[in-house]
């Protein structure tokens, strides 16, 4: 597909109107089917402890999950809904085999390396 047909896709998808509501929702839903504490499948294998899933996004950005010896991160978008509400969108990412998130460098890392999260090590 050229980027010219995509973009007026997506342009479609935004500005498509039903009885003259913006259809923003659907549009959200389609692109937001990655969600929190969706981690690949046997991801768990690979972490120290049962998966916890405590974490709420409480602003926009990424956070390492304390919760889960930092070996998942999570990215929370804040996003506004069709009433005017502010919410968040929660993605959550799992560090590859014996990494851990650091906060600083928004990054997996080896612990040995030194810049892991100091309350995760």
């Amino acid at each position: 597909m050229k980027c010219g047909a995509a973009s007026q896709r997506l342009h479609d998808a935004l500005f498509a109107t039903h009885s003259g509501v913006y259809n923003e929702v659907s549009f959200l839903a389609q692109r937001s089917k990655r969600q929190a504490y969706e981690l690949p499948a046997g991801s768990e294998l690979l972490l120290y402890a049962p998966l916890s899933t405590s974490f709420r996004c409480q602003g926009e950005g990424y956070y390492a999950d304390v919760q889960n010896n930092c070996q998942v991160y999570h990215v929370c978008h804040q996003v506004t809904r069709p009433d005017g509400a502010a919410d968040f969108q929660h993605y959550s990412f799992m560090c590859g085999n014996q990494t851990v998130f650091d906060q600083l460098s928004l990054t997996c890392a080896f612990p040995e390396d030194g810049r892991a999260v100091q309350q995760c090590a």
